[in-house]
């Protein structure tokens, strides 16, 4: 008696060719954050005289921990409370601008919505740098540049974020669920907030990542508006250390820039790994038609 094995239509079908390419890609992220981690364990001079990819002669990690949030009277932990100033309330801020705007245009027919589209994918398409000195000089003039205001106020905005959202609550949000609020006798605002928000939950993670991602690893922003070293976030703080390598009066600590690089990263690092079902259901949101 024979027996056939029966193959679905929707059974996952392997690439030779993906799988290569996916393990290509796995390498060139893994190796440079490997090369960092290596890097905090040695002392200055074995950044030199050992293989980036290998351990230095003296395991220097907590040393290089302790001199990082020590060196210049703590200066560290400076940039680190602005950086996550910046990011709590500027991209805070800009996931809940981006969630209410989006859901309003989602769910709300108005005249003028296809004109308030196009100028959001218009905005998706400009690049932060090509706004970075027209704002320099919007701030300059209103008296606000070397304040956080010049950070945070900017942040707020996240064309992506919102028309991700708007999105999103096309199909996260039943119509059918809105007016039967409506009819319970809830009011918009109370709809939105005991409501809505729950069924955006995972769309509001996703749009929240992508903001504190791009405020944390904002640089030339912070870079044109302040001149205040102790209102710098990490990125460009850690940009002035490595410049004290070169001048007359050279002070190189590369090894702290390194040991900061990755204690800069290890926020984002667990907020994606403990975020990442929200994230990845977020972004899978819409790509199937029921």
């Amino acid at each position: 008696m024979t027996s056939r094995v029966s193959t679905s239509p929707l059974a996952p079908r392997r690439s030779p060719l993906l799988t290569v390419l996916m393990a290509l890609f796995l390498v060139y992220t893994l190796v440079p954050l490997a090369w960092l981690i290596l890097s905090a364990t040695k002392t200055q001079a074995d950044l030199f005289s050992s293989p980036g990819l290998w351990v230095g002669d003296e395991f220097a990690f907590f040393s290089n921990v302790r001199d990082t949030l020590t060196y210049r009277d703590g200066i560290f932990l400076r940039w680190l409370a602005n950086t996550l100033l910046y990011v709590v309330v500027g991209a805070g801020g800009a996931t809940l601008l981006a969630t209410a705007a989006g859901y309003g245009l989602a769910k709300y027919r108005f005249p003028g919505r296809r004109a308030v589209f196009a100028v959001i994918i218009g905005a998706v398409a400009v690049p932060g740098t090509a706004l970075a000195v027209p704002t320099f000089l919007m701030f300059s003039n209103m008296g606000l540049t070397n304040t956080v205001w010049a950070i945070i106020i900017p942040s707020l905005i996240s064309p992506f974020g919102l028309y991700l959202m708007w999105v999103y609550a096309a199909d996260a949000v039943p119509d059918e669920l809105l007016e039967a609020a409506r009819i319970d006798g809830a009011g918009e605002v109370r709809i939105f907030f005991t409501v809505s928000l729950r069924l955006l939950a995972p769309g509001i993670v996703t749009v929240l990542l992508f903001a504190v991602v791009s405020t944390w690893n904002n640089y030339f922003l912070p870079l044109i508006m302040l001149s205040e070293p102790k209102l710098y976030p990490l990125t460009v703080g850690l940009t002035q250390w490595s410049a004290q390598a070169s001048g007359a009066n050279a002070q190189p600590v590369y090894n702290l820039v390194v040991t900061g690089s990755l204690l800069t990263i290890a926020p984002l690092v667990i907020a994606f790994l403990l975020l990442q079902r929200f994230w990845q259901s977020g972004l899978s949101a819409g790509s199937v038609k029921q």
